[in-house]
């Protein structure tokens, strides 16, 4: 970060950009915008709603009008937590090149994974994704929410990570169970962070249906994007049946789709998407309003993808 900020502002301001790097404030607020650029750079629009929102809720709070002062936000956590995740996905995916602080992305995995049960103090040796995990830590660790176990769930995630990126370079195509296990870690963790930072008692058990819905129906709307990567997220189960290779899936996304088996599950993970975000809005109605207002935005975009889709076809 010092040699980054020597970069932006030229030498003879090298004593300053020191002082700000030293500054954890001011550290975690350089790395966000940092990462907020390069998502909304390497994808306009798909990013904007969610960092927006989490913005606010990191930022904002409305005793600041009436104090003149500016406390913190109504989550201070929920942004840097939803940026450290957001980059390790993206490392994971491919979408963002490895930092050079690690050799490989199981020492990244190993190097977070030490902190998850050591201190959470901040230290000059800190790479920059060290010290976001450190500041999530620390500011949940504020407010603890006792039917959350941060750092089980920040393990989980990573966990969830390297399996993501060893399927990634390896080409490995998961099964059913594999991959809801896959889904369960990649997107409960992050919602469960979330949710601490919200201050919400919400459990895994009483929204698990959710990070299931994301992952399936993720997988369905990036289907052509994914496999030009060479990545397969269609069941092995399916890709038998289809008798299609995997050469034929990653080599020409556009025609391999259109086979009939292919088409079907596309269509089955449709119907099972409306019908899990009618059984989530249901069993919504007795959880707390901020659980219903996460679970509904996040839906929400899912529905309308659906009815896109099933529109066109």
């Amino acid at each position: 970060m010092v040699n980054r900020l020597r970069a932006w502002v030229g030498g003879e301001f090298t004593a300053w950009a020191e002082w700000v790097a030293a500054r954890p404030e001011m550290r975690e607020y350089l790395l966000i915008q940092e990462q907020n650029d390069r998502l909304h750079s390497r994808a306009p629009g798909k990013y904007e709603n969610i960092t927006a929102v989490f913005k606010v809720l990191a930022t904002f709070n409305p005793l600041s009008r009436f104090l003149g002062t500016m406390p913190e936000g109504y989550a201070p956590a929920i942004e840097v937590a939803y940026h450290l995740c957001r980059w390790v996905d993206d490392v994971a995916d491919g979408d963002l090149p490895l930092p050079e602080s690690y050799k490989d992305f199981a020492a990244l995995v190993a190097a977070l994974k030490v902190h998850l049960s050591g201190s959470s103090a901040l230290s000059a040796e800190d790479t920059d994704l060290e010290f976001l995990l450190k500041r999530t830590l620390q500011k949940l660790d504020k407010h603890p929410v006792p039917t959350i176990d941060i750092r089980k769930e920040m393990g989980l995630f990573l966990d969830a990570m390297q399996v993501e990126h060893d399927k990634r370079v390896e080409g490995e195509v998961l099964t059913r169970e594999k991959l809801e296990a896959l889904y369960r870690g990649s997107f409960g963790p992050p919602h469960m962070l979330a949710f601490a930072a919200l201050g919400s008692s919400c459990s895994g058990e009483a929204i698990a249906d959710l990070f299931q819905l994301q992952g399936r129906l993720y997988a369905v709307r990036d289907l052509i994007p994914e496999l030009s990567k060479g990545i397969i997220f269609i069941p092995l189960e399916v890709v038998k049946e289809s008798g299609l290779r995997q050469d034929e899936l990653t080599g020409d996304p556009e025609t391999a789709v259109q086979n009939e088996v292919i088409q079907r599950w596309i269509a089955e993970e449709d119907r099972y998407g409306l019908q899990t975000i009618a059984a989530l809005r249901e069993k919504s109605k007795s959880l707390p309003l901020d659980v219903k207002g996460v679970v509904e935005f996040l839906v929400k975009p899912i529905e309308v993808n659906i009815r896109t889709r099933r529109a066109i076809s």
